[in-house]
């Protein structure tokens, strides 16, 4: 080879690299390069044949012929698209695929194309490395394929945050059935004598399973991907796990506590199982560790498990519904806390509603979830409570095509005449409003306005169209008691975490109270023990000698280990 050439070549590219010969292996004469050469999609567009076959073994290519599915950017509907339809046609008068996904560009983080000379290209290595593969995976299956994607680092970082969500649940699973040790049967086993709490998750376990598998089917990635996120940050973290922690924390090893742990481990096989597509290493390590390690019968890993089918027979529609319901109930009084701010540690006498009778017997069916996150005494139920609170209506213009040209000054007009209580109640019998425009009407639905109430005093109020929660603000002093003790369950427990004490370690606590806080200790010294995990609560000063001293906390601020 010449190396003056080669170091003469800007560039690996014609026409300069024309002018660099080599040497022939064979005869030792110098050659250049070919000069004519063929797009290298008609080479790639040849794959099914050159690579499956065709010509060797007809038979066997048969089998693997046509493809059920092909993806590629938009940029390749000319190349890669093009080219196996114009080989397969060619050569069998078929098409080579069965189905074909197109997706938008991907760029830069910055939104435009990566380029190296512009510093926004992002190497593979560098993305699997500090990204990890699943989480490229996730970033590419749940993006909408009409929209280009902005890859960079920062959206792999949202992607983790969400991920960790499902590996936070994975881990309190592991770490209490470590203390615990359940009797645990095969994951595919569902629990025996399982509360409705259980028997929810696994009605809206086997929804799940239906609708991942009808978009799997139908080649919709995203549509399985966002399914996935949505059970477990919506269903499995943010409701069952959240309402059963307790439960696994502390308390003996009863039936209750067994179906429980059966129903979580079931929950995150199948979880892993339905994920496993689209994130095939985080699930393979938790199913490893969940199955492989400790069921000798079962499959190795997770992509050898047969794919979930649901079982029509867990489905429990009422069931929920009644959650559902309760759920919003809650949402409502949050956002009544919220309105007024008031944090969820000060405890309420009681919590008013006026709902359909749909969402009042769910609210009932789970009033004790609903009282213990919304932190109030007691639920009591109403027809209506417009005598605690007022109602303000605004028109909503955040989409205004379904409304008249130029309507939007006049129906404002009209609807300042009007009581936001006139307009509600009207939506409440209706769904909705009539308004006068000029000579014609329009009719206005719940989507057009943003309805907002406000509690009168003493009272703090919100509404999501036809469920009300009121909230009584009026604090008691035994309220204030039990403010007091939640404040100090809160103070200890960060205290556990600073320490980082296991969550199995018990602990001694000596308060130095004054006034009203020594009695809200003395009134709630059992729940504060429970809830920490206290075997002894001193109240005095700091003890210099007689206990082994694991936790101190003086009730005026500082502390101390």
């Amino acid at each position: 080879m010449d190396s003056t050439a080669v170091d003469a070549v800007p560039e690996l590219h014609r026409p300069w690299i024309d002018d660099v010969l080599i040497q022939c292996p064979g005869c030792g004469r110098p050659v250049r390069r070919i000069l004519e050469v063929g797009d290298c999609w008609l080479d790639a567009g040849i794959v099914p044949f050159s690579t499956l076959g065709y010509r060797e073994d007809r038979g066997r290519w048969e089998q693997w012929f046509p493809a059920d599915f092909v993806v590629e950017g938009v940029g390749q509907l000319r190349g890669w698209f093009y080219a196996l339809l114009f080989m397969s046609t060619a050569l069998t008068g078929r098409s080579p695929y069965r189905t074909v996904m197109a997706h938008e560009r991907v760029l830069a983080a910055d939104g435009r194309e990566m380029h190296k000379s512009w510093g926004n290209a992002v190497w593979f290595d560098d993305a699997v490395d500090t990204m990890g593969p699943d989480a490229i995976r996730y970033l590419f299956a749940s993006q909408p394929i009409t929209e280009p994607i902005r890859f960079g680092f920062d959206a792999a970082r949202e992607v983790k945050r969400r991920l960790l969500t499902f590996w936070n649940v994975y881990s309190l699973f592991v770490t209490y059935a470590s203390l615990d040790r359940p009797p645990l049967s095969p994951p595919d086993a569902l629990p025996a004598g399982a509360a409705p709490l259980e028997q929810w998750l696994l009605s809206r376990l086997q929804g799940l399973i239906g609708e991942v598998r009808e978009a799997l089917d139908g080649y919709q990635i995203r549509r399985a991907v966002t399914a996935v996120d949505a059970f477990i940050h919506d269903d499995l973290s943010n409701w069952y796990v959240r309402r059963r922690r307790r439960d696994f924390w502390k308390g003996t090893l009863d039936d209750e506590k067994r179906a429980a742990y059966q129903t979580l481990y079931h929950v995150l096989v199948r979880v892993c199982q339905l994920f496993a597509p689209v994130m095939p290493f985080l699930t393979e390590h938790v199913y490893r560790s969940l199955v492989a390690g400790v069921s000798p019968g079962a499959p190795i890993s997770v992509h050898l498990t047969r794919f979930p089918e649901p079982d029509p027979a867990l489905v429990q529609a009422g069931l929920e519904a009644d959650v559902q319901a309760a759920r919003r109930v809650l949402s409502v009084g949050l956002a009544a806390r919220n309105a007024a701010r008031l944090k969820v540690r000060q405890p309420l006498g009681r919590a008013l509603l006026a709902a359909p009778p749909g969402v009042e017997r769910g609210a009932r069916a789970f009033e004790l979830d609903i009282l213990d996150e919304l932190n109030v005494e007691r639920l009591e139920t109403a027809e209506s409570l417009d005598d605690l609170l007022t109602v303000a209506v605004e028109l909503d213009v955040s989409d205004a095509s379904t409304l008249p040209p130029n309507a939007v000054p006049a129906l404002r007009a009209a609807l300042a005449t009007c009581s936001g209580k006139a307009v509600r109640d009207a939506l409440l019998a209706t769904g909705r409003v009539t308004v006068p425009l000029g000579d014609a009407e329009v009719a206005l639905g719940w989507a057009d306005f943003k309805i907002t109430v406000q509690g009168r005093d003493g009272f703090a109020a919100a509404a999501d169209r036809d469920v009300v929660v009121v909230l009584d603000t009026g604090i008691t002093p035994a309220l204030r008691r039990k403010a007091v003790a939640r404040h100090l369950v809160h103070q200890i427990q960060m205290m556990r975490k600073e320490a980082r004490l296991n969550v199995e370690d018990r602990i001694r606590v000596a308060v130095d109270p004054v006034g009203e806080a020594a009695e809200a200790i003395d009134e709630h010294r059992a729940y504060v023990c429970g809830e920490t995990l206290a075997v002894e609560l001193r109240r005095g000063p700091h003890p210099k000698a007689g206990w082994p001293e694991r936790l101190i906390w003086t009730g005026r601020g500082s502390a101390s280990r």
